[in-house]
Formats: C-alpha cells, sequence, structure tokens
C-alpha cells in the first residue's frame, strides 16, 4: 500500500540496528559512568528485556552458560545464609549486573565485533579518567616530599581511595584481550575501527605499567605474547604495518613520559626488577599471611560458606589473629569463592573454568582462538594474586563482554 513506508524486512533491520545501538550505548555508559546501583540495574535490566524479543531464536544454551546459572544461583543462596546479608547485596548486585549483560551479549553474536568496538572508546574514556585520578594522586604524593614512591604505591593509584586497585586493574587485562582479539578477526577491518582497537590498547598497557603491581606486569606480558602470534597471522601486511609503527611510537611515548617523571620511572623499575623495599617486603609477608589464614578457613566453610563479601567477617568468627583481618579479600579468587560460597560454589567455578578452557582450546588453530586464550591465561594467573571476581561496574561490563566473546567465538568455529 502507498501508506506503507517501511516493510517489514526495512523495519525489522531498523528494529534490530537500534536493539544492537542500545547494547553498545549501554556499555560505554557503563564503562565510563559509575551510576547508583538502583539506576545500573534498571537500565540494563530495560536493555535485556528489549534486546530480548526477537533475538533468542534458535539460540541454545551452552554448558559455561549453565555454569554461569548455577554461579550465581550459588551466589544467591550464599547471601542468604550470610553473617551479613547487608555486606553480601553489593557483590550480589555486581553478579546480578554480570549475568543480566552477559546473557544479553549471548543473545547477539553477529554483533559482537561491532559492540566490542563500542566498548573501545568506552575504555579509552574509562583510562583517560585512570589518567586524570593517577596525576592527581602522585602531584599530593609529590607535596608530601617523599623519595620513593614505590613504597607509596597503595597510594597513588589509577582509582578513587573508596576502590580497592588490584581488583579493578583486571578490566585493563581484559580490554587488551578483547582489543586485540577485534584486531585479529578480519584482515579488512577499517582504519578507523584499527585506530580505535589500538589506542584502546595501548591506553590501557599504559595503565598497567601505571599500576606499579607485579602480578599485572607479568598477566600483561603473557597476554601479549601470546597473541603477537595471531597479529602476525591475521592482519594484512599494510594493517601489521601500522600496528608495528603505532606499538613503537606508542613505546615511545610511554618511555619519554616515564624518563620526564623520575620518580614515576624509578618506581616502575623497581617494580619490574623486584627490588626488595620495605613496602614490597610488607605485601610479599602479608599476601603470604592472607592466604594462610583463608587456608585454615576453609574446613569452615561449610557447603554455602560464610556469604557473598563475608570474608572479614568470616575470619573474625574464625577466631583467627592475623594481619589479614586488616584486609576484605583473601587476594585468591579459588580461596575466596570458597570461603564466600562453600563447596559448592568452589565445585561450580571449577566446572566453569573447564568448560571455558574447552571452547578455547577448540578455537587454538585459529590467531583470534590464541588470543582469547592469552586473555583467559592472563586473568587466571592474575586471580591467583588478586579477588577480582566481578569487583566494580566496569570491571562487571568488561567480564560479561569476554565471556560472552569466548563463547559466541565457539559457536562460529564450532
Amino acid at each position: 500500500m502507498a501508506f506503507d513506508i517501511l516493510s517489514r524486512p526495512d523495519a525489522g533491520s531498523a528494529f534490530s540496528h537500534l536493539r544492537q545501538y542500545m547494547i553498545s550505548a549501554t556499555c560505554v555508559v557503563l564503562l565510563t559512568i559509575t551510576l547508583p546501583p538502583i539506576w545500573s540495574f534498571v537500565l540494563l535490566s530495560s536493555v535485556a528485556l528489549l534486546t530480548s524479543l526477537g533475538s533468542l531464536r534458535g539460540k541454545y544454551y551452552t554448558s559455561l552458560d549453565l555454569a554461569f546459572f548455577a554461579f550465581y544461583l550459588s551466589s544467591c543462596v550464599s547471601t542468604v545464609f550470610a553473617y551479613d546479608i547487608t555486606t553480601a547485596l553489593p557483590q550480589l548486585y555486581l553478579r546480578t549486573l554480570f549475568l543480566l549483560l552477559y546473557l544479553t551479549l549471548r543473545s547477539w553474536g553477529t554483533s559482537m565485533p561491532d559492540i566490542i568496538v563500542a566498548s573501545g572508546i568506552g575504555m579509552i574514556i574509562h583510562c583517560i579518567e585512570s589518567f586524570v585520578l593517577f596525576s592527581t594522586h602522585y602531584h599530593e604524593w609529590v607535596t608530601l616530599h617523599f623519595s620513593r614512591l614505590v613504597d607509596f604505591r597503595s597510594f597513588v593509584t589509577l582509582t578513587t581511595h573508596t576502590q580497592r586497585p588490584g581488583n579493578h586493574a583486571a578490566i585493563y587485562l581484559i580490554a587488551i584481550a578483547i582489543g586485540l582479539y577485534r584486531l585479529s578477526g578480519d584482515r579488512n577491518t577499517s582504519r578507523v575501527i584499527v585506530s580505535i582497537c589500538l589506542l584502546s590498547v595501548w591506553m590501557s598497557t599504559a595503565c598497567v605499567v601505571l599500576s606499579l603491581s607485579r602480578g599485572l606486569y607479568v598477566s600483561t606480558l603473557i597476554c601479549l605474547l601470546m597473541s603477537t602470534c595471531a597479529l602476525t597471522k591475521t592482519l594484512s601486511l599494510r594493517s601489521r604495518a601500522v600496528v608495528i609503527i603505532g606499538a613503537c611510537a606508542a613505546i615511545m611515548i610511554v618511555v619519554s613520559c616515564l624518563l620526564f617523571v623520575r620518580p614515576v620511572m624509578d618506581a616502575v623499575i623497581d617494580v619490574t626488577l623486584s627490588n626488595i623495599r620495605l613496602s614490597q617486603k610488607r605485601s610479599i609477608h602479608g599476601r603470604l599471611s592472607v592466604n594462610t589464614t583463608a587456608l585454615h578457613l576453609i574446613p569452615q566453610s561449610g557447603m554455602f560458606g560464610a556469604g557473598v563479601g563475608n570474608y572479614a567477617l568470616a575470619i573474625r568468627r574464625g577466631g583467627l589473629d592475623t594481619p589479614s583481618m586488616l584486609t576484605v579479600h583473601a587476594f585468591n579468587t579459588a580461596l575466596e569463592v570458597t570461603i564466600e560460597q562453600g563447596f559448592v560454589g568452589l565445585a561450580i567455578l571449577v566446572v566453569a573454568l573447564v568448560e571455558l578452557t574447552r571452547i578455547l582450546v577448540k578455537r587454538l588453530r585459529t590467531g583470534p582462538g590464541y588470543v582469547l586464550l592469552g586473555g583467559a591465561t592472563a586473568l587466571l594467573l592474575y586471580s591467583l594474586s588478586q579477588t577480582y571476581v566481578i569487583a566494580d561496574q566496569a570491571t562487571a561490563v568488561l567480564f560479561a563482554l569476554f565471556c560472552a566473546t569466548v563463547v559466541n567465538d565457539g559457536d562460529r568455529h564450532a
């Protein structure tokens, strides 16, 4: 009819693009703006409901999907039986955020490359915010007239003083992994997309350098080394030249900045060479004490644990008097999950890791598979020294994007 402006296929295509835009915009917002829990939950719930209409046809649940469902259910049960439910609710909210976004992204497998690029834009903005915070903290430290920055690395951070920098730093690992994955997936990637992904990777790597974290340095190095082979195999000759020239330029810029700010350069060298200073001795002794305490708590965990986010209360109830009472984390993901969610939570975590590994191993014959495996290996290694599982809103977003990318990529190349 004459008044039919759009045919049904055209209308469906427009609605499809609108839903894709909503997901991308939501990722950017959640990466760049820390919303109050109620508003971020309402935003993501609305997007999840709207984007699920018509997008679940032909979809099926994988073993990893079911493992995430089970882990979330375990978190809910542990929250109900928690020592302090009020303490558990913030972490349960973050895991709800993760699951909602993960399921939403899973239903849009064909649009994942565009969503990754959008998240790269959000990560660029996030890194700029991190640089500003580091600069602010650094200038505050300078006014104190101390000589060695490495001794004050817990003060000069990329986050606000209300956030725990170690847990939050996993976001840079994930950003590097998915940025390199996007570059390795298509030989005909446009220059704009290459520039966005490279900028996201470079800025995230710069944040890693400024984190002054040995564990993060080692994890990032593994991620980059495993991804290098994939990039050299999949990119076109011109793209390789762009990557190499851009990487050299980025290294020169970073080195120049570090030389200009001598205390920062000295701190990076101290961390890289593992020079034993007082702060590092305290860090090593503290981590060993925390892990020892956590191991003593495991027999008391039971089936459902002390409750999500209740690690510190578990220490207090266990009557353990160690320096670890000053922390609310076990600095080891497996130990903390066992204490807070019991043996049920640990078993589900192991199942999730096995399923993730199974999917990644099937993809080792391709370049992108190596990149994803490098990212997963780096995250697993980092989890041995930090408890980063859904540390905050931004971590929940990128971790959901990474996991959805792994599963969707496996679906396409099964």
